[in-house]
């Protein structure tokens, strides 16, 4: 209310006090691993190079406050949706991530959390009822088939692959901006950014590990994987789906013009398998386009 604002010249609103009484990082600290591919895992935590801006006593509180409440959520709320792409939605127009919302009347939505950050999305309207969202990605996961030769099918197109060339030397290139960065990291000018850091070399990592030829044992394991999902969703609960889905994506963007999934973003160990999926069509590295939703009616 009094126009405070963040280092990035946006309005310091309810989200960035939310994010800073739930993140280690204002305490000196900075997770890293877990959370995201499997929430059972608890991120490793390292003595940071920022300085703290909250004590850990008033930290420790503020979770306490935090799991009070939400255990109080639960307790009133026995039925509420499970919400199969939290964390994961994102908004296709402003690519912003989209929060979970339940109304009054019971109904649960995916809302474009933009106007909480002070960002203005273009999109209108900005939510999208969840339970429209979750049958579509229910739909696209039970299509995910895979031809009965995609072993065959598979290799034909990774020799048939012109830019093999070009994945060596963009290879090259991510060894030596991760190599700098290190160096950097060392050298301290990272210095308060430790968070942005470690994401970005995550991100570097993956790209790097989605370049590196494709094994036999590395395509039986995700064939498996998928195999297991078709074989499971339709007999999974409504948690154990949301798992599935989170082991396969890292990102659902939605359009909420047209209330329909535009893009997904998949890991990158499905990516080659999923290029054989006929209701997909592929648009780049591991992004794919659900091609039998979007020309549905």
């Amino acid at each position: 209310e009094q126009g405070a604002s963040k280092r990035e010249g946006r309005i310091f609103v309810k989200d960035t006090v939310r994010e800073l009484l739930k993140s280690p990082f204002y305490t000196g600290y900075v997770a890293y691993g877990g959370l995201k591919r499997d929430r059972r895992i608890e991120p490793e935590l390292y003595k940071g190079l920022h300085e703290p801006i909250l004590s850990q006593e008033l930290f420790d509180r503020a979770q306490a406050v935090r799991q009070e409440k939400t255990a109080g959520i639960k307790r009133s709320h026995p039925t509420d949706h499970v919400y199969l792409l939290q964390t994961l939605i994102a908004c296709a127009h402003c690519n912003l991530n989209m929060r979970v919302q339940s109304s009054a009347l019971g109904y649960s939505y995916y809302v474009d959390a933009g106007r909480d950050r002070g960002v203005t999305c273009s999109a209108r309207p900005r939510s999208i009822r969840a339970e429209v969202v979750d049958l579509q990605i229910a739909e696209l996961v039970s299509q995910i088939e895979l031809p009965d030769n995609w072993q065959i099918e598979l290799q034909t197109m990774l020799e048939q692959d012109s830019q093999q060339a070009e994945a060596e030397k963009e290879r090259r290139e991510l060894r030596s901006r991760l190599k700098r960065m290190r160096e950097n990291y060392n050298y301290g000018q990272y210095e308060g950014e430790e968070k942005k850091y470690f994401a970005a070399v995550k991100e570097l990592q993956e790209r790097l590990r989605a370049l590196e030829p494709v094994t036999e044992d590395s395509l039986n394991e995700a064939a498996d994987t998928l195999w297991t999902i078709g074989k499971t969703w339709p007999l999974a609960t409504p948690e154990e789906q949301a798992e599935m889905v989170h082991l396969l994506f890292r990102k659902v963007y939605c359009d909420t013009v047209t209330q329909k999934i535009s893009l997904v973003e998949v890991y990158y160990e499905f990516a080659p398998l999923f290029k054989l999926v006929k209701s997909l069509e592929h648009v780049e590295e591991n992004r794919f386009r659900p091609v039998s939703l979007l020309e549905a009616n």
